[in-house]
């Protein structure tokens, strides 16, 4: 789990310092900018994700015994969907009515989908059949609870104007802040399959 969550720290970091540092400072046509901004970093941020879930593996679930990560992934072309599907998340949670306000949930809910998803494969191939994946209401309310910390972190740090260097150490906290929602939902879903 330590290599899980080092690695994915790692990649946000380098994440948010090529969106708040080495993008700013390139001289790119404004179509590449375009590109990078709304394809390649939103990609790379699901891969971080996907990353993290599959060094994770079975250990974010507490699952003592279970088939290799890359055994989950090779059948139906599932490594494809997820990312697909974590990366369709990602462009369409922003659109939602009110996500300005409360985007501090739409990194988590992708998260989570992200680990709804890998539970639901295990499932299927553990027990022939997909198990509900729905929260329950202790998780809901702790991804309630963290999301109002992150967006009075978020705030708390914005105000303070970083530029530069500053926004990408933000930006990086903001990112890391995600794991705890991921670590307890899927605990959460491992029990239904302990």
């Amino acid at each position: 789990m330590l290599v899980a969550v080092l690695a994915y720290g790692a990649g946000v970091a380098l994440l948010a310092l090529a969106e708040y540092v080495w993008l700013p400072a390139r001289n790119g046509d404004r179509t590449s900018d375009w590109v990078l901004q709304h394809v390649g970093l939103p990609g790379a941020r699901v891969a971080c994700v996907m990353l993290f879930v599959a060094l994770a593996w079975p250990g974010l679930y507490g699952l003592p015994d279970s088939e290799s990560f890359g055994e989950l992934m090779r059948t139906d072309a599932r490594l494809r969907d997820w990312f697909n599907l974590l990366f369709l998340a990602g462009l369409l949670l922003p659109l939602l009515p009110l996500s300005d306000r409360v985007s501090e949930f739409v990194l988590p809910l992708q998260g989570a989908l992200a680990v709804a998803l890998v539970f639901r494969w295990a499932c299927i191939d553990q027990l022939g059949h997909a198990l509900p994946a729905f929260p329950n209401a202790k998780t809901i309310a702790f991804v309630a609870i963290w999301a109002l910390i992150n967006r009075g972190l978020a705030g708390a740090l914005r105000r303070g104007r970083l530029t530069g260097r500053g926004e990408w150490i933000t930006e990086s906290l903001l990112l890391w802040m995600q794991l705890p929602v991921l670590l307890v939902y899927g605990r959460q879903l491992g029990a239904a399959l302990a």
